[in-house]
């Protein structure tokens, strides 16, 4: 419908809720659902273990590589995460265990190591943590300032956290403040 065309009428509501989560772009709109499933788990303890265990395995050798030409890289974790996931949701036991109430905050919980089956939510939570912490670029950049200042700066825990927070910190920021310009707007 043209929006601009005289005496046209503004969308209603109910048309406005049927495309907001819709691409404009077929190829989008052909390979991504737009409907979520609320009840699949996505915070489990067999995503984060995964995914914890991938991300220190792949930023090690891939800080290990880094300095070495050329540079082999780690990009795979995808492929490998979801056949571990679903060899964890095979193997791991299917039982709640309860929390004891004399820990604080999260006494009287229930948890479980597998509450059901390995999903595309906690694929994509592994992902995102692998993907996001297997960059070493702070490699070079600790091989820039040692070869500058020398290796005394280099080797203060002080000084490699804070780096590496606040490049990361610089970098989120940056990425939420163009995502309302960049991603909010479907077309």
């Amino acid at each position: 419908k043209p929006a601009s065309s005289a005496g046209a009428h503004p969308p209603s509501p109910e048309d406005a809720d049927d495309t907001l989560d819709d691409s404009v772009y077929p190829e989008v709109r052909a390979s991504v659902s737009n409907v979520d499933d609320t009840e699949m788990p996505v915070m489990t303890i067999r995503a984060w273990v995964i995914g914890i265990t991938l991300v220190v395995v792949t930023t090690g050798i891939n800080a290990f590589l880094y300095l070495r030409w050329p540079a082999p890289r780690l990009r795979f974790i995808r492929l490998i995460s979801f056949p571990l996931g679903k060899l964890a949701g095979l193997v791991l036991p299917i039982r709640y265990w309860t929390i004891p109430e004399r820990l604080p905050w999260i006494g009287g919980m229930e948890f479980s190591l597998n509450p059901a089956p390995f999903n595309v939510k906690e694929h994509t939570l592994i992902c995102i943590m692998a993907n996001i912490t297997a960059s070493t670029y702070i490699v070079g950049g600790a091989a820039v300032t040692d070869r500058r200042f020398g290796s005394q700066l280099l080797y203060l825990a002080r000084m490699q956290v804070l780096l590496t927070t606040s490049t990361k910190l610089i970098g989120f920021s940056l990425a939420t403040f163009w995502r309302n310009i960049l991603v909010i707007p479907g077309s």
